[in-house]
Order: C-alpha cells, then structure tokens, then sequence
C-alpha cells in the first residue's frame, strides 16, 4: 500500500512573538485533530526534556554538611542551598564539553568559585565562571557575610542534563565526601502554553492552528527550545522509522506469495504469507466501482485475485480497461502480480 499521498503535509511556521525568555509560535495549517496531538506531545517535552547547566555540588570552607551554619554568614547551609538553587547558568558548548568531563575524577573537573571577605551581600555577580558558562541572573542574592575578617570561599560544580536529580543521585556520582550534593533541576521551561483553533480552509474543510508560547528562565532561548524539542521528536521517531519495513513482492523462485522485510542495514529475508494473500480484497483500497465488479465476479481474496491470468480477469463481466489497470497498479504497490 503506497502512503506517499497521507505523509506530506504542508505545515507553516509564523513566529508571534520572540525575546530571551518567551516566544509565542504558530504551526498552521494542520489537519483536525493534529493540533492538540502536536501541542500536547511538544509540551510535554519541553517540560522534561530541555537539557540546560545547573550546580549539582558544592564545596565550602569548614562546611561538613548541608544543616551546619556558617561563620560570620548570616545564612547557614540550608539558607544558602536553596538560594544557589535558584542560580542560572547558561553554557556555550563549543567551548566547554561537559559530556567529555563526566568521564574525568570530579577533582579534575573546573569549578565557578566564590572568594569574598567583605561585609555585605554575596551576589550570583561574584561568581568567579570558567570559560564557557556565564551567569544569567547575576542580582540574585546568594548570602551575606556579617563578620569582618570572615573568609567566604564556595566553590560551585555544575554540569549539563535534563530533567530533576535528588541530592542523594548526585551522591552517588561524586565519590568523594569533601563535596555536599544538592538537588538539581536542570529544566529552563518555566511554562507552556498551547491552544488549538480551527480554521476554514476549503468552502467545506476546517483544519487546525496551534498557538504555542513557551518562558523559560533565560539559560536556553525560548525559541531555541521550541526548535529543541521538535527536534528530540524527530529523533526519536526517526529510530522507529528506522525499524524494518514490510513490503510485500512475489517470490520469483515459485510464483508464490511471500513477505519480504528489508531492515535499515539493507538486509532482508523471505519467508511465506499465505496469511496475507488471504486478506480480503479491500484491503488493496480499490476504488468502489472496481471492488464491486470484483465482488460481483467472486473474487473476495488477494489469493483468489492472483489466481487469475490478466486474459481470464478480462472476461469479468464489467471489467473494463481502466478498471484492469487499477487492479494491476494496486497489486503492484502490494508487491503482487496477477498469474502469467
């Protein structure tokens, strides 16, 4: 069965609206239905899928562990944690390679520090950044030193993924005690919102056009993740593509009926199906002219269809050329040919 005439769509794309943390998309037009699909399967992996650089570990002075306070701090640990929580970074891969880091010790993995010994505020600006990752909201407020003379050194450990890790899966990937993990979201979507509306097309056709905006907290554009996420789509629907494709041809061996599946690799193998050679009829989707002189000339199966000669089929009553034609073109597309 050929499918080129249903897998062509002529989608377009109008950019509403754009800026560093928003953008509102149109996808228009799309056939009734596909809207809500593609608006609900594009949120979702926006919410769960955008990969962005967030602190996962840090290492203080005289710190043992996450409920202690801190000397000449205001805050303590806890205070401090989910402050840096809040922290925003953004990467710039072409410089850093975290992928290539997380097969190294974390003792050799580069740092954003913190060395600061005045009295007053400590903010996400005092970050010390290696070379490709900077900031995004350097006013955040981290802590506040009270004491003169205090020494306060942080050190921050960042790496890039997606979704949501516990302080205790960032345990189990430090080895080490001198570093205290944190909970990690690494999502930059902040929101998403989709709406389908129809539209008029033809004198009697309605289609749909999904409206999506989508903010996130400045590490990714908000546009780039709409780009982002369709593309994971594609990704993962082109592994399943990928996956083998049956096409049914005839066996030239014997004459007979057969399936052969060519894999990705180019490979294939045949074996015999007689199962699909019993289908009926409508399954070769022929027109309802040509399926009822069929049907009125006895033949219900494909196996009964190819049974016949192209002179015998002939003789069908009502048979006409156009009609003939039809048949051979649709047992062709199925891999089938009529006896010779």
């Amino acid at each position: 069965m050929s499918l080129s005439k249903f897998n062509s769509f002529q989608i377009e794309t109008e950019v509403v609206s754009s800026s560093e943390c928003s953008a509102t998309v149109t996808f228009f037009p799309l056939e009734r239905g596909l809207g809500n699909t593609i608006g609900n399967t594009l949120r979702r992996v926006l919410l769960s899928s955008i990969p962005s650089p967030a602190v996962f570990a840090i290492r203080l002075t005289s710190l043992s562990h996450e409920f202690s306070a801190i000397k000449g701090v205001a805050e303590d640990a806890t205070q401090l944690i989910i402050a840096i929580k809040k922290l925003v970074l953004r990467v710039n891969e072409d410089v850093v390679n975290f992928e290539e880091l997380k097969s190294s010790p974390i003792e050799k993995w580069p740092y954003l520090k913190v060395r600061k010994n005045k009295v007053g505020p400590v903010l996400a600006k005092d970050i010390e950044c290696f070379p490709g990752i900077e900031v995004v909201n350097p006013e955040l407020r981290l802590c506040e030193i009270t004491e003169e003379g205090t020494d306060f050194e942080l050190d921050l450990f960042c790496t890039v993924d997606r979704g949501y890790r516990s302080s205790n899966e960032n345990r189990e990937l430090l080895n080490t005690l001198s570093l205290i993990p944190i909970d990690t979201l690494f999502s930059p979507v902040l929101l998403v919102d989709w709406k389908v509306m129809e539209e008029k097309t033809t004198k009697y056709g309605l289609s749909d056009r999904l409206r999506l905006s989508v903010s996130t907290n400045g590490s990714i554009k908000a546009l780039d993740a709409i780009w982002y996420s369709a593309k994971i789509l594609v990704s993962m629907f082109e592994r399943v593509a990928q996956q083998p494709t049956k096409l049914f041809k005839l066996d030239e061996t014997d004459g007979k009926s057969v399936k052969q599946v060519a894999s990705a690799e180019g490979g294939t193998t045949t074996f015999k199906t007689s199962s699909i050679a019993s289908s009926p009829i409508e399954s070769l989707e022929f027109s309802a002219k040509t399926l009822t002189i069929l049907k009125n000339g006895g033949i219900n199966t494909i196996s009964e269809l190819i049974s016949f000669t192209p002179e015998r089929l002939a003789k069908v009553k009502g048979l006409e050329k156009k009609y003939m034609k039809e048949v051979q073109d649709k047992l062709k597309e199925a891999g089938f040919q009529l006896k010779k």
